[in-house]
């Protein structure tokens, strides 16, 4: 990790497994990673969501949806805390890292409400 050959050999794996999951005649929805409370783990994981997104945005048949308008606090910054339908949640466990069923619930919200848009779906009532 931290080369341009393991990114190059890292998005070609990503765009394999897209490409054959839409040649195949499934559509990918890829969900980039919230950000995380290390700021060395989040500028890893920034730098991981662009190479998916770069090679999702390769192929037809494939949506990037970013978790960060969901998950993040001001100008995308972590936050374990969002008030959420007016009340304070919590997002977050205390590892900086995993979602609590808050926060799983309002990025299912997200992902829920995109497939909606992009597929012209009916999912939620």
């Amino acid at each position: 990790y931290g080369t341009q050959a393991w990114d190059n050999m890292y998005s070609s794996r990503v765009g394999a497994f897209i490409s054959e999951a839409t040649s195949a005649g499934s559509r990918v929805f890829w969900v980039g990673m919230p950000p995380m409370a290390s700021s060395q783990l989040n500028a890893q994981m920034q730098h991981l969501d662009y190479l998916y997104a770069t090679q999702v945005g390769r192929h037809k048949g494939a949506t990037y949806l970013s978790s960060v308008p969901s998950l993040g606090g001001p100008g995308g910054s972590y936050t374990a805390f969002k008030t959420v339908d007016g009340s304070y949640e919590e997002l977050r466990t205390d590892d900086g890292i995993h979602l609590q069923a808050a926060g799983a619930q309002l990025l299912g919200e997200a992902v829920i409400s995109d497939m909606d848009v992009v597929y012209r779906l009916h999912l939620h009532p």
